[in-house]
Protein backbone atom coordinates (compact mmCIF):
# COMPACT_ATOMS: atom_id res chain seq x y z
CA UNK A 1 0.00 0.00 0.00
CA UNK A 2 2.75 2.41 0.92
CA UNK A 3 4.60 1.68 -2.32
CA UNK A 4 1.46 2.27 -4.38
CA UNK A 5 0.87 5.64 -2.72
CA UNK A 6 4.52 6.55 -3.15
CA UNK A 7 4.41 5.66 -6.86
CA UNK A 8 1.15 7.61 -7.26
CA UNK A 9 2.59 10.77 -5.71
CA UNK A 10 5.93 10.49 -7.52
CA UNK A 11 6.60 12.91 -10.41
CA UNK A 12 6.11 11.60 -13.94
CA UNK A 13 9.10 10.15 -15.78
CA UNK A 14 10.27 12.53 -18.53
CA UNK A 15 13.23 11.83 -20.81
CA UNK A 16 14.20 15.48 -21.32
CA UNK A 17 16.30 16.60 -18.33
CA UNK A 18 15.01 20.20 -18.36
CA UNK A 19 11.38 19.08 -18.43
CA UNK A 20 12.16 16.49 -15.74
CA UNK A 21 13.22 19.28 -13.37
CA UNK A 22 10.07 21.26 -14.17
CA UNK A 23 7.96 18.12 -13.65
CA UNK A 24 9.49 17.55 -10.22
CA UNK A 25 8.88 21.15 -9.19
CA UNK A 26 5.32 21.11 -10.55
CA UNK A 27 4.53 17.87 -8.80
CA UNK A 28 5.76 19.30 -5.50
CA UNK A 29 3.90 22.61 -5.97
CA UNK A 30 0.61 21.01 -7.06
CA UNK A 31 0.56 18.54 -4.17
CA UNK A 32 1.39 21.37 -1.76
CA UNK A 33 -1.35 23.61 -3.14
CA UNK A 34 -3.81 20.71 -3.15
CA UNK A 35 -3.20 20.09 0.53
CA UNK A 36 -3.39 23.79 1.43
CA UNK A 37 -6.54 24.62 -0.57
CA UNK A 38 -8.36 21.56 0.72
CA UNK A 39 -7.36 21.51 4.39
CA UNK A 40 -7.01 25.23 5.31
CA UNK A 41 -10.57 26.25 4.31
CA UNK A 42 -11.89 23.17 6.09
CA UNK A 43 -10.06 24.15 9.27
CA UNK A 44 -11.40 27.71 9.02
CA UNK A 45 -14.98 26.53 8.73
CA UNK A 46 -14.59 24.05 11.57
CA UNK A 47 -13.12 26.77 13.78
CA UNK A 48 -16.12 29.09 13.34
CA UNK A 49 -19.06 27.54 11.40
CA UNK A 50 -21.33 30.52 12.14
CA UNK A 51 -19.21 32.99 10.16
CA UNK A 52 -20.88 33.38 6.69
CA UNK A 53 -17.64 34.28 4.93
CA UNK A 54 -16.03 31.10 6.03
CA UNK A 55 -18.39 29.00 3.93
CA UNK A 56 -17.50 31.08 0.87
CA UNK A 57 -13.83 30.60 1.67
CA UNK A 58 -14.40 26.85 1.88
CA UNK A 59 -16.07 26.81 -1.53
CA UNK A 60 -13.35 28.96 -3.09
CA UNK A 61 -10.61 26.81 -1.54
CA UNK A 62 -12.15 23.56 -2.72
CA UNK A 63 -12.62 25.04 -6.18
CA UNK A 64 -8.88 25.75 -6.21
CA UNK A 65 -8.25 22.22 -4.96
CA UNK A 66 -10.30 20.84 -7.85
CA UNK A 67 -8.22 22.89 -10.30
CA UNK A 68 -5.03 21.54 -8.69
CA UNK A 69 -6.32 17.97 -9.10
CA UNK A 70 -7.00 18.60 -12.79
CA UNK A 71 -3.54 20.08 -13.32
CA UNK A 72 -1.93 17.21 -11.41
CA UNK A 73 -3.79 14.65 -13.55
CA UNK A 74 -2.67 16.46 -16.73
CA UNK A 75 0.90 16.45 -15.42
CA UNK A 76 0.71 12.68 -14.89
CA UNK A 77 -0.05 12.41 -18.62
CA UNK A 78 3.32 13.99 -19.38
CA UNK A 79 2.07 17.47 -20.44
CA UNK A 80 4.73 19.31 -18.47
CA UNK A 81 4.93 22.55 -20.46
CA UNK A 82 1.14 22.90 -20.69
CA UNK A 83 0.69 22.42 -16.95
CA UNK A 84 3.50 24.91 -16.28
CA UNK A 85 1.62 27.61 -18.21
CA UNK A 86 -1.77 26.70 -16.74
CA UNK A 87 -0.48 26.65 -13.15
CA UNK A 88 1.29 30.00 -13.50
CA UNK A 89 -1.70 31.70 -15.14
CA UNK A 90 -4.15 30.11 -12.69
CA UNK A 91 -2.22 31.38 -9.69
CA UNK A 92 -1.93 34.82 -11.36
CA UNK A 93 -5.66 34.82 -12.07
CA UNK A 94 -6.58 33.92 -8.49
CA UNK A 95 -4.40 36.70 -7.11
CA UNK A 96 -5.93 39.15 -9.58
CA UNK A 97 -9.44 38.18 -8.50
CA UNK A 98 -8.53 38.51 -4.83
CA UNK A 99 -7.02 41.95 -5.51
CA UNK A 100 -10.09 43.30 -7.33
CA UNK A 101 -12.85 41.65 -5.26
CA UNK A 102 -11.40 41.41 -1.78
CA UNK A 103 -10.08 44.80 -0.82
CA UNK A 104 -7.54 45.94 -3.44
CA UNK A 105 -3.81 45.89 -3.16
CA UNK A 106 -2.77 44.25 0.09
CA UNK A 107 0.35 42.61 1.42
CA UNK A 108 -0.98 39.14 0.71
CA UNK A 109 -1.58 39.80 -2.96
CA UNK A 110 1.74 41.63 -3.35
CA UNK A 111 3.72 38.72 -1.95
CA UNK A 112 1.70 36.31 -4.06
CA UNK A 113 2.46 38.22 -7.29
CA UNK A 114 6.19 38.07 -6.55
CA UNK A 115 5.91 34.35 -5.98
CA UNK A 116 4.08 33.91 -9.31
CA UNK A 117 6.97 35.52 -11.17
CA UNK A 118 9.49 33.25 -9.47
CA UNK A 119 7.38 30.13 -10.11
CA UNK A 120 6.91 30.99 -13.79
CA UNK A 121 10.64 31.47 -14.32
CA UNK A 122 11.50 28.20 -12.58
CA UNK A 123 8.80 26.19 -14.35
CA UNK A 124 9.05 27.56 -17.89
CA UNK A 125 12.86 28.05 -17.84
CA UNK A 126 12.69 30.69 -20.55
CA UNK A 127 13.76 34.30 -20.49
CA UNK A 128 10.51 35.49 -22.03
CA UNK A 129 8.57 33.96 -19.12
CA UNK A 130 10.13 36.48 -16.72
CA UNK A 131 9.22 39.39 -19.03
CA UNK A 132 5.67 38.15 -19.60
CA UNK A 133 4.72 37.54 -15.96
CA UNK A 134 6.59 40.57 -14.66
CA UNK A 135 4.81 42.75 -17.19
CA UNK A 136 1.42 41.21 -16.42
CA UNK A 137 1.96 41.67 -12.68
CA UNK A 138 2.88 45.34 -13.12
CA UNK A 139 -0.18 45.93 -15.32
CA UNK A 140 -2.52 44.21 -12.85
CA UNK A 141 -1.17 46.14 -9.86
CA UNK A 142 -1.30 49.39 -11.83
CA UNK A 143 -4.92 48.68 -12.81
CA UNK A 144 -5.80 47.89 -9.21
CA UNK A 145 -4.12 51.10 -8.04
CA UNK A 146 -6.05 53.20 -10.58
CA UNK A 147 -9.27 51.40 -9.67
CA UNK A 148 -8.75 52.25 -6.00
CA UNK A 149 -8.07 55.90 -6.88
CA UNK A 150 -11.21 56.04 -9.02
CA UNK A 151 -13.28 54.41 -6.29
CA UNK A 152 -14.03 51.35 -8.37
CA UNK A 153 -12.42 49.20 -5.71
CA UNK A 154 -13.41 50.05 -2.18
CA UNK A 155 -10.47 49.17 0.09
CA UNK A 156 -11.40 47.88 3.49
CA UNK A 157 -10.89 50.63 6.09
CA UNK A 158 -9.86 48.20 8.75
CA UNK A 159 -7.00 45.92 7.82
CA UNK A 160 -8.51 42.88 9.43
CA UNK A 161 -7.16 39.61 8.23
CA UNK A 162 -9.94 37.67 6.50
CA UNK A 163 -10.26 33.98 5.71
CA UNK A 164 -9.22 34.72 2.14
CA UNK A 165 -6.08 36.42 3.41
CA UNK A 166 -5.31 33.43 5.55
CA UNK A 167 -5.74 31.03 2.58
CA UNK A 168 -3.48 33.20 0.40
CA UNK A 169 -0.87 33.49 3.13
CA UNK A 170 -0.94 29.74 3.67
CA UNK A 171 -0.64 29.10 -0.07
CA UNK A 172 2.24 31.55 -0.44
CA UNK A 173 4.15 30.16 2.51
CA UNK A 174 3.50 26.60 1.43
CA UNK A 175 4.72 27.30 -2.11
CA UNK A 176 7.71 29.16 -0.74
CA UNK A 177 8.59 26.21 1.46
CA UNK A 178 8.17 23.76 -1.42
CA UNK A 179 10.36 25.96 -3.63
CA UNK A 180 13.08 26.10 -0.99
CA UNK A 181 12.79 22.35 -0.43
CA UNK A 182 13.08 21.75 -4.16
CA UNK A 183 16.03 24.14 -4.45
CA UNK A 184 17.90 22.53 -1.54
CA UNK A 185 17.22 19.06 -2.88
CA UNK A 186 18.45 20.03 -6.35
CA UNK A 187 21.50 21.67 -4.80
CA UNK A 188 22.30 18.49 -2.86
CA UNK A 189 21.75 16.41 -5.98
CA UNK A 190 24.04 18.74 -7.91
CA UNK A 191 26.72 18.44 -5.24
CA UNK A 192 26.41 14.66 -5.25
CA UNK A 193 26.60 14.61 -9.04
CA UNK A 194 29.62 16.89 -8.91
CA UNK A 195 31.32 14.62 -6.39
CA UNK A 196 30.43 11.54 -8.44
CA UNK A 197 31.69 13.30 -11.56
CA UNK A 198 34.91 14.22 -9.78
CA UNK A 199 35.38 10.63 -8.62
CA UNK A 200 34.58 9.35 -12.11
CA UNK A 201 37.06 11.83 -13.57
CA UNK A 202 39.72 10.70 -11.09
CA UNK A 203 39.00 7.07 -11.90
CA UNK A 204 39.07 7.83 -15.61
CA UNK A 205 42.36 9.67 -15.12
CA UNK A 206 43.82 6.63 -13.34
CA UNK A 207 42.58 4.39 -16.13
CA UNK A 208 44.06 6.79 -18.69
CA UNK A 209 47.40 6.77 -16.90
CA UNK A 210 47.31 2.98 -16.76
CA UNK A 211 46.38 2.87 -20.44
CA UNK A 212 49.22 5.25 -21.30
CA UNK A 213 51.64 3.10 -19.32
CA UNK A 214 50.32 -0.01 -21.05
CA UNK A 215 50.60 1.65 -24.46
CA UNK A 216 54.13 2.79 -23.70
CA UNK A 217 54.98 -0.74 -22.62
CA UNK A 218 53.44 -2.15 -25.79
CA UNK A 219 55.31 0.35 -27.93
CA UNK A 220 58.56 -0.52 -26.15
CA UNK A 221 57.92 -4.24 -26.60
CA UNK A 222 56.95 -3.73 -30.23
CA UNK A 223 60.06 -1.64 -30.84
CA UNK A 224 62.21 -4.28 -29.17
CA UNK A 225 60.49 -6.96 -31.24
CA UNK A 226 61.21 -5.07 -34.45
CA UNK A 227 64.83 -4.55 -33.43
CA UNK A 228 65.16 -8.24 -32.58
CA UNK A 229 63.52 -9.21 -35.85
CA UNK A 230 65.99 -7.05 -37.75
CA UNK A 231 68.89 -8.59 -35.84
CA UNK A 232 67.65 -12.10 -36.63
CA UNK A 233 67.30 -11.09 -40.25
CA UNK A 234 70.88 -9.85 -40.37
CA UNK A 235 72.08 -13.02 -38.65
CA UNK A 236 70.34 -15.47 -40.96
CA UNK A 237 71.46 -13.53 -44.02
CA UNK A 238 75.08 -14.35 -43.16
CA UNK A 239 74.52 -18.12 -42.67
CA UNK A 240 74.75 -20.19 -45.83
CA UNK A 241 74.59 -23.66 -44.28
CA UNK A 242 71.00 -24.91 -44.07
CA UNK A 243 71.41 -26.97 -40.90
CA UNK A 244 73.15 -24.14 -39.07
CA UNK A 245 70.60 -21.67 -40.41
CA UNK A 246 67.48 -23.43 -39.08
CA UNK A 247 69.12 -24.18 -35.72
CA UNK A 248 70.19 -20.55 -35.27
CA UNK A 249 66.76 -19.21 -36.21
CA UNK A 250 64.91 -21.46 -33.74
CA UNK A 251 67.26 -20.61 -30.89
CA UNK A 252 67.35 -16.87 -31.62
CA UNK A 253 63.54 -16.59 -31.70
CA UNK A 254 63.12 -18.50 -28.44
CA UNK A 255 65.79 -16.51 -26.63
CA UNK A 256 64.60 -13.14 -27.94
CA UNK A 257 60.91 -13.51 -27.07
CA UNK A 258 61.05 -16.07 -24.23
CA UNK A 259 58.77 -18.55 -25.94
CA UNK A 260 58.09 -21.94 -24.40
CA UNK A 261 59.10 -23.89 -27.52
CA UNK A 262 60.19 -23.05 -31.07
CA UNK A 263 60.30 -25.64 -33.87
CA UNK A 264 61.23 -25.28 -37.50
CA UNK A 265 59.90 -27.80 -40.00
CA UNK A 266 60.99 -28.24 -43.63
CA UNK A 267 58.82 -29.76 -46.33
CA UNK A 268 60.19 -32.98 -47.82
CA UNK A 269 60.80 -33.46 -51.54
CA UNK A 270 57.45 -35.17 -52.12
CA UNK A 271 55.59 -32.33 -50.44
CA UNK A 272 53.46 -34.53 -48.16
CA UNK A 273 55.41 -34.42 -44.89
CA UNK A 274 56.95 -31.73 -42.71
CA UNK A 275 60.19 -32.93 -41.13
CA UNK A 276 61.53 -31.32 -37.97
CA UNK A 277 64.80 -29.59 -38.87
CA UNK A 278 65.46 -27.60 -35.66
CA UNK A 279 64.00 -27.31 -32.18
CA UNK A 280 64.80 -24.85 -29.39
CA UNK A 281 63.59 -25.87 -25.98
CA UNK A 282 63.82 -28.80 -23.62
CA UNK A 283 62.01 -31.17 -26.02
CA UNK A 284 63.67 -30.03 -29.23
CA UNK A 285 66.69 -32.35 -29.04
CA UNK A 286 64.56 -35.38 -28.22
CA UNK A 287 62.16 -34.68 -31.08
CA UNK A 288 65.11 -34.30 -33.45
CA UNK A 289 66.56 -37.59 -32.23
CA UNK A 290 63.22 -39.27 -32.94
CA UNK A 291 63.14 -37.67 -36.40
CA UNK A 292 59.77 -36.12 -35.66
CA UNK A 293 57.50 -35.60 -38.68
CA UNK A 294 54.04 -34.14 -39.25
CA UNK A 295 51.87 -35.00 -42.28
CA UNK A 296 50.64 -31.92 -44.10
CA UNK A 297 47.02 -32.96 -43.63
CA UNK A 298 47.22 -32.98 -39.83
CA UNK A 299 47.59 -30.47 -37.00
CA UNK A 300 48.17 -26.74 -36.95
CA UNK A 301 51.59 -27.20 -38.57
CA UNK A 302 50.02 -29.05 -41.48
CA UNK A 303 47.27 -26.45 -41.84
CA UNK A 304 49.80 -23.62 -42.14
CA UNK A 305 51.63 -25.56 -44.88
CA UNK A 306 48.41 -26.41 -46.74
CA UNK A 307 46.90 -22.93 -46.64
CA UNK A 308 50.14 -20.92 -46.77
CA UNK A 309 48.58 -18.77 -44.01
CA UNK A 310 49.50 -18.25 -40.33
CA UNK A 311 47.42 -20.23 -37.84
CA UNK A 312 46.83 -18.62 -34.42
CA UNK A 313 45.46 -20.66 -31.51
CA UNK A 314 45.34 -18.51 -28.31
CA UNK A 315 43.87 -21.51 -26.47
CA UNK A 316 44.88 -24.83 -28.03
CA UNK A 317 42.33 -26.69 -25.92
CA UNK A 318 39.59 -25.01 -27.94
CA UNK A 319 41.01 -26.15 -31.31
CA UNK A 320 39.87 -29.57 -32.54
CA UNK A 321 42.69 -29.99 -35.06
CA UNK A 322 45.42 -29.38 -32.49
CA UNK A 323 47.77 -32.36 -31.97
CA UNK A 324 49.08 -32.60 -28.38
CA UNK A 325 52.63 -33.81 -27.85
CA UNK A 326 53.53 -35.75 -24.65
CA UNK A 327 56.95 -34.09 -24.66
CA UNK A 328 55.25 -30.66 -24.48
CA UNK A 329 52.64 -31.00 -21.71
CA UNK A 330 52.54 -27.30 -20.82
CA UNK A 331 51.56 -25.96 -24.23
CA UNK A 332 48.57 -23.61 -23.92
CA UNK A 333 48.78 -21.45 -27.05
CA UNK A 334 50.43 -21.91 -30.43
CA UNK A 335 51.22 -20.11 -33.68
CA UNK A 336 52.26 -21.83 -36.89
CA UNK A 337 53.62 -19.61 -39.67
CA UNK A 338 54.45 -20.82 -43.19
CA UNK A 339 57.99 -20.31 -44.49
CA UNK A 340 57.26 -19.53 -48.09
CA UNK A 341 58.54 -17.73 -51.15
CA UNK A 342 55.40 -16.46 -52.79
CA UNK A 343 53.18 -19.48 -53.32
CA UNK A 344 55.96 -22.02 -52.71
CA UNK A 345 55.97 -23.35 -49.14
CA UNK A 346 59.41 -24.40 -47.89
CA UNK A 347 58.47 -25.22 -44.30
CA UNK A 348 56.67 -24.05 -41.17
CA UNK A 349 57.79 -22.07 -38.12
CA UNK A 350 56.01 -23.42 -35.04
CA UNK A 351 55.97 -21.36 -31.78
CA UNK A 352 54.33 -22.55 -28.56
CA UNK A 353 53.69 -20.79 -25.24
CA UNK A 354 52.83 -22.23 -21.83
CA UNK A 355 50.30 -19.47 -21.03
CA UNK A 356 46.72 -19.37 -22.28
CA UNK A 357 46.27 -16.36 -24.58
CA UNK A 358 50.05 -15.92 -24.32
CA UNK A 359 50.29 -15.51 -28.09
CA UNK A 360 48.38 -12.96 -30.14
CA UNK A 361 48.10 -11.35 -33.52
CA UNK A 362 51.17 -9.16 -32.90
CA UNK A 363 53.24 -12.34 -32.40
CA UNK A 364 51.82 -13.80 -35.62
CA UNK A 365 52.70 -10.65 -37.59
CA UNK A 366 56.22 -10.59 -36.16
CA UNK A 367 56.86 -14.29 -36.84
CA UNK A 368 55.48 -13.92 -40.36
CA UNK A 369 58.05 -11.19 -40.99
CA UNK A 370 60.83 -13.40 -39.66
CA UNK A 371 59.65 -16.42 -41.65
CA UNK A 372 59.91 -14.38 -44.86
CA UNK A 373 63.56 -13.65 -44.10
CA UNK A 374 64.16 -17.32 -43.25
CA UNK A 375 62.60 -18.36 -46.55
CA UNK A 376 64.98 -16.09 -48.47
CA UNK A 377 67.95 -17.40 -46.47
CA UNK A 378 66.93 -21.03 -47.11
CA UNK A 379 66.58 -20.36 -50.80
CA UNK A 380 70.01 -18.69 -50.86
CA UNK A 381 71.52 -21.67 -49.04
CA UNK A 382 69.92 -24.06 -51.53
CA UNK A 383 71.16 -22.10 -54.51
CA UNK A 384 74.65 -21.92 -53.00
CA UNK A 385 74.67 -25.67 -52.34
CA UNK A 386 73.59 -26.36 -55.91
CA UNK A 387 76.23 -24.00 -57.24
CA UNK A 388 78.93 -25.67 -55.13
CA UNK A 389 77.85 -29.14 -56.22
CA UNK A 390 77.87 -28.11 -59.83
CA UNK A 391 81.30 -26.49 -59.45
CA UNK A 392 82.67 -29.60 -57.74
CA UNK A 393 81.23 -31.81 -60.47
CA UNK A 394 82.70 -29.65 -63.21
CA UNK A 395 86.07 -29.59 -61.42
CA UNK A 396 86.03 -33.40 -61.08
CA UNK A 397 85.13 -33.88 -64.73
CA UNK A 398 87.90 -31.53 -65.70
CA UNK A 399 90.37 -33.40 -63.47
CA UNK A 400 89.40 -36.81 -64.88
CA UNK A 401 89.59 -35.44 -68.40
CA UNK A 402 93.12 -34.15 -67.81
CA UNK A 403 94.24 -37.49 -66.36
CA UNK A 404 92.73 -39.42 -69.28
CA UNK A 405 94.36 -37.08 -71.74
CA UNK A 406 97.73 -37.65 -70.07
CA UNK A 407 97.47 -41.45 -70.55
CA UNK A 408 99.61 -42.91 -73.30
CA UNK A 409 97.61 -46.04 -73.99
CA UNK A 410 93.95 -46.93 -74.14
CA UNK A 411 94.27 -49.35 -71.26
CA UNK A 412 95.85 -46.66 -69.08
CA UNK A 413 93.06 -44.23 -70.02
CA UNK A 414 90.44 -46.81 -69.12
CA UNK A 415 92.13 -47.52 -65.81
CA UNK A 416 92.12 -43.80 -64.93
CA UNK A 417 88.44 -43.47 -65.87
CA UNK A 418 87.40 -46.51 -63.85
CA UNK A 419 89.42 -45.47 -60.82
CA UNK A 420 88.15 -41.87 -60.69
CA UNK A 421 84.53 -42.77 -61.39
CA UNK A 422 84.54 -45.39 -58.65
CA UNK A 423 86.13 -42.94 -56.23
CA UNK A 424 83.55 -40.29 -57.06
CA UNK A 425 80.48 -42.45 -56.67
CA UNK A 426 81.97 -44.49 -53.79
CA UNK A 427 81.18 -47.74 -55.59
CA UNK A 428 82.61 -50.98 -54.09
CA UNK A 429 83.42 -52.18 -57.58
CA UNK A 430 83.58 -50.50 -60.96
CA UNK A 431 83.78 -52.41 -64.24
CA UNK A 432 84.17 -51.22 -67.81
CA UNK A 433 83.77 -53.57 -70.76
CA UNK A 434 84.34 -52.84 -74.36
CA UNK A 435 81.61 -54.32 -76.47
CA UNK A 436 83.87 -55.44 -79.32
CA UNK A 437 87.24 -55.47 -77.57
CA UNK A 438 89.29 -57.80 -75.48
CA UNK A 439 89.79 -55.53 -72.44
CA UNK A 440 87.84 -55.83 -69.18
CA UNK A 441 88.96 -53.27 -66.56
CA UNK A 442 87.88 -53.82 -62.95
CA UNK A 443 88.32 -51.38 -60.03
CA UNK A 444 87.92 -52.64 -56.46
CA UNK A 445 88.75 -49.75 -54.08
CA UNK A 446 88.23 -51.92 -51.05
CA UNK A 447 91.34 -54.11 -51.76
CA UNK A 448 93.63 -51.13 -52.28
CA UNK A 449 94.80 -52.32 -55.67
CA UNK A 450 94.91 -50.43 -58.92
CA UNK A 451 92.46 -51.39 -61.65
CA UNK A 452 93.49 -54.59 -63.31
CA UNK A 453 92.77 -55.59 -66.90
CA UNK A 454 91.20 -58.97 -67.48
CA UNK A 455 90.92 -61.03 -70.61
CA UNK A 456 87.61 -60.98 -72.31
CA UNK A 457 85.71 -64.24 -72.29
Amino acid sequence: MYDRIKNLLAPPVVEDKTQALSANLLNTALLTMLGVTFLVPLLIVLSDPSQPGNTLSLLLGWAMAAIMVGLWYTLRRGRVELVSYLFSFTFLGVLTAVTFFFGGIRNTSTVGFALVIIMAILLLRRRRASFIFTGLTILILAAAYVAELQGIIQPQPQRVVSAVDFIIYASVFALTGSLLHFAVRNLNDALERAQASEQAAAHANQQLQGLNAELESRVALRTQALVTSAEIGRTVSTILDKAQLVTTVAQEIRDAFNYYQVHLYLLNTTGDTLELAAGAGHAGAELLRRQHKVPVEKGLVGRAARTNQPVLAPDVNQVESWLPNPLLPDTQSEITVPIALGGKVLGVLDVQQNVRNGLGQSDADLLLSISGQVAVALENARLLAEARAQAEQEALINQISQQIQSATTMEEAMQVAVREIGRTVHAPQTRVRLAAGQVNVVNQPGNGRNPQPESAS
